[in-house]
């Protein structure tokens, strides 16, 4: 079986932090840390130098406002790399935010060395790291919305791509399942961002859950 070769980019404005983390997720052999930084600055500066980052890991401990804001300056720029972040608050109506802004993970500090490094491989195969933040986060997303839009009208098709990628199916595996060709998936995906008004896949889940097409318990 082939594995993965992750190329990480560390963010930390603590250096004891960064290179403990450095440290911790090289035990890994597939996981190859390739940008040690600690400002944004930094990080851009490498990151459009080096190619080949497809992961970044940040630890941050700015304000809400300006995390989203990097999170969205990341897609916009570097498309390709899939971002986790490492936080102390378990908020889950903040967490519920970075999710939107497509982060892959949010791990608390409490979390075990394994957990990490799991949320990274989830994260370099572009599947949602599902702890139980992430789960938190979902709950609070649903019950907060006191006014639900239109429930959308979805066919069967529709409802099983959600249900598939519920379940952490990337684009082949759904295809498979459901008989169809990887890009009908793709256009699927993209009818339903938009019928149901979501930006990431995050979104799709979150509303679907809103909507009952998904159940968590």
């Amino acid at each position: 079986m082939h594995n993965p070769k992750i190329h990480l980019a560390l963010l930390s404005e603590h250096t004891l932090i960064r290179k403990a983390l450095v440290h911790m997720v090289s035990q890994d052999a597939n996981i190859h840390v390739i940008i040690d930084v600690g400002s944004n600055d930094e990080l851009f500066t490498k990151l459009n130098i080096c190619k080949e980052v497809n992961v970044l890991l940040m630890d941050l401990s700015s304000p809400l406002n300006n995390t989203l804001q990097l999170l969205e300056t990341i897609q916009q720029t570097f498309p390709h790399i899939s971002a986790i972040l490492i936080q102390n608050n378990e908020d889950p109506m903040m967490v519920s935010e970075l999710l939107d802004k497509g982060i892959y993970g949010c791990i608390p500090k409490t979390s075990y060395p394994t957990e990490l490094i799991d949320a990274v491989k989830s994260a370099y195969h572009k599947q949602i790291y599902r702890n139980q933040l992430f789960t938190d986060a979902l709950y609070w997303r649903t019950g907060s919305l006191m006014n639900k839009p239109k429930k959308p009208k979805l066919s069967e098709v529709h409802k099983n791509v959600l249900i598939l990628l519920w379940q952490e199916k990337n684009t082949k595996e759904i295809a498979d399942a459901i008989f169809l060709s990887t890009s009908a998936v793709e256009k699927i995906k993209q009818f339903l961002k938009e019928e149901m008004g979501a930006k990431t896949t995050i979104g799709l889940i979150k509303s679907a859950i809103q909507n009952n097409i998904i159940s968590i318990d």
